[in-house]
């Protein structure tokens, strides 16, 4: 049962941060290339499609979008433009701190 809620609590947060990216997306298309809905979309599908590289394109619109669409603070936007992308380098700097800890033992 334990499991169950944790699996659905991290489906309800992701699906949280993709409807926040995917305003931020539309948002950062509209301010930054003034394109109309449809044509935002169509982009999106096509850079999904084209994965990994699709999202070198999308991150930075969704960073745009939350940053100047929305007005959200600096980091704000990068958490949302690109959490896993932030998970990794934090998760890095803690096993390097606890190695470093561990190796002066």
């Amino acid at each position: 049962m334990g499991a169950f809620i944790g699996g659905a609590g991290w489906w309800i947060v992701s699906l949280c941060v993709l409807v926040l990216q995917m305003a931020a997306y539309l948002e950062g298309t509209e301010i930054w290339f003034g394109w109309g809905f449809w044509l935002s979309v169509f982009v999106m599908v096509v850079a999904h499609v084209a994965q990994p590289f699709g999202y070198l394109f999308t991150i930075p619109v969704v960073y745009y979008g939350a940053r100047y669409g929305f007005h959200w603070q600096w980091w704000q936007a990068a958490l949302i433009a690109a959490p896993s992308l932030i998970m990794v380098v934090v998760l890095a700097m803690v096993s390097f701190g606890v190695d470093f800890v561990g190796r002066r033992r």
